[in-house]
């Protein structure tokens, strides 16, 4: 398992809330952090009220956690966020997202705005919470079926512009019929 740094951030968070609630590791990041009984749930450590690179495209429970702090005096907390609920957090910031023009496809949200329900104030509670988060997201089938064409949209604009720009590189004699 990597480190935490910049792309093992979560990774004591994400094996944390493995152990407290039966879930694996996801075998494709990009996919998910965890699976919990078939289902992908993306799982942020916070260790500010920031949380980086959310990533509502993928219309997945997002959990939270915040280790514990012995300088602080704050005790580990967690919160747990239904995917419907991550699309309204990152649309109601409305522009630019983190390191990218669409904010569905990573935004910057903060444990300050999100709502008391979302609290786990008990981590045995996990488990619950994220099944009933899951199944409250599936009855949003607007919202849902929104994601998967933005999802849709941002995938083929990427592919679209990998092949727009590898035109353009081409007709400048920058990139060869190999790259």
């Amino acid at each position: 398992m990597a480190a935490d740094g910049i792309s093992g951030a979560g990774s004591t968070s994400e094996q944390r809330f493995n152990e407290l609630t039966g879930a694996v590791r996801a075998e494709r990041a990009e996919l998910g952090d965890s699976v919990l009984d078939g289902h992908y749930v993306e799982v942020k450590k916070a260790s500010s009220t920031t949380i980086n690179q959310v990533r509502a495209v993928k219309y997945l429970p997002l959990v939270v956690h915040r280790p514990a702090d012995d300088e602080a005096g704050t005790g580990e907390q967690w919160w747990v966020v239904p995917a419907h609920e991550v699309v309204m957090l990152v649309h109601a910031k409305a522009g630019r997202g983190q390191h990218t023009e669409n904010a569905y496809e990573s935004a910057t949200l903060s444990t300050n705005r999100l709502l008391p329900e979302h609290v786990v104030a008990d981590p045995e509670q996990l488990r619950t919470r994220v099944l009933d988060a899951i199944a409250a997201s599936d009855a949003q089938s607007a919202t849902k079926q929104a994601m998967q064409q933005v999802h849709a949209a941002a995938s083929a604009l990427a592919k679209q512009s990998h092949r727009d720009v590898a035109a353009a590189l081409r007709a400048d004699g920058v990139l060869d019929d190999i790259g």
